[in-house]
């Protein structure tokens, strides 16, 4: 966006770098090398008048140990209800909103719910993951090391901050999405759904098991993912009262699973591998990310 600062993505995944080298600059320097590129094929532009660009790019992984920090509410259960963030942010920025709020809203939510815990027929398990930047490698562990019959079903929160207006990804569960639905309208709250199955956030490790899953974040002004991922994802850029208003949502709504109002259905993973849209199909291919057997 118009006055941002460069922007940093995921740093490969599994220990190894992404097969395409990619680096990120702002909106204004895209447009000047756009401008220079238009420059370069005018009418009567020559091969010398092409201009050159060299990047200097000082980057480093380093071996540490991460963690997933694990709290629980409600009865003990063998199924339970995830609510999930991760805590770890790109080194670039603070990572106030992507993802600081998100770790907030998990033990907020968490704090909601304990308080009308003698209500809950089923566990809550709160979980900040470690390391979704480098891979969702705290998701991977927790989904590779929970029987799937164990999770009924994930709120997974991730820059849930940038306003009060919530958005979430369904990936085509149903049962989530009405009972985000059913919330926004008991307290006529704004609410933006989509449908398509995205392999972006800890969601992900769950959902490519047929795992029910959604990711909960908010819409602004902003385009894309606005000061996420730059040095400006600092924390003068949230609003107390934004994310106390998604706290309530996120918490009425974890509360829905928690009493079976709504069943979220589990699916097969075949049907989750043929309904992924072929560009992300493509982009998990291209990425050594595909996780189904051809």
């Amino acid at each position: 966006i118009e006055g941002a600062l460069p922007p940093t993505g995921e740093i490969g995944y599994h220990n190894r770098p992404g097969p395409i080298p990619a680096v990120g600059v702002s909106k204004e320097v895209g447009d000047r090398l756009s401008r220079l590129a238009e420059a370069a094929d005018a009418d009567g532009a020559t091969a010398d008048d092409r201009p050159t660009v060299s990047l200097d790019v000082d980057c480093r992984n380093e071996p540490t140990t991460s963690v997933n920090a694990v709290a629980e509410v409600g009865p003990d259960t063998e199924e339970a209800v995830y609510l999930t963030a991760h805590v770890d942010a790109h080194d670039v920025s603070d990572g106030a909103n992507d993802n600081g709020a998100g770790s907030a809203l998990v033990a907020e939510v968490g704090r909601l719910l304990a308080t009308v815990e003698d209500d809950l027929d089923t566990r809550v398990r709160l979980v900040t993951f470690g390391s979704e930047e480098i891979g969702l490698w705290g998701a991977y562990h927790t989904a590779g090391t929970t029987p799937e019959a164990a999770i009924a079903c994930v709120v997974n929160l991730d820059g849930a901050c940038s306003s009060r207006n919530l958005r979430v990804g369904t990936n085509g569960f149903e049962g989530m999405r009405s009972t985000f639905e059913a919330v926004a309208d008991a307290f006529d709250a704004p609410l933006t759904t989509g449908e398509t199955i995205s392999p972006h956030g800890d969601q992900w490790a769950f959902v490519q098991e047929g795992i029910p899953a959604v990711m909960a974040s908010t819409t602004s002004d902003q385009s894309g993912r606005g000061w996420g991922h730059t040095h400006a994802d600092t924390l003068d850029k949230l609003d107390s009262r934004d994310l106390r208003e998604v706290a309530t949502l996120v918490a009425a709504a974890v509360y829905r699973f928690a009493t079976g109002e709504i069943e979220a259905e589990h699916r097969s993973r075949e049907s989750i591998r043929d309904a992924i849209d072929e560009g992300y199909v493509e982009e998990l291919k291209t990425g050594g990310r595909w996780p189904y057997e051809e």
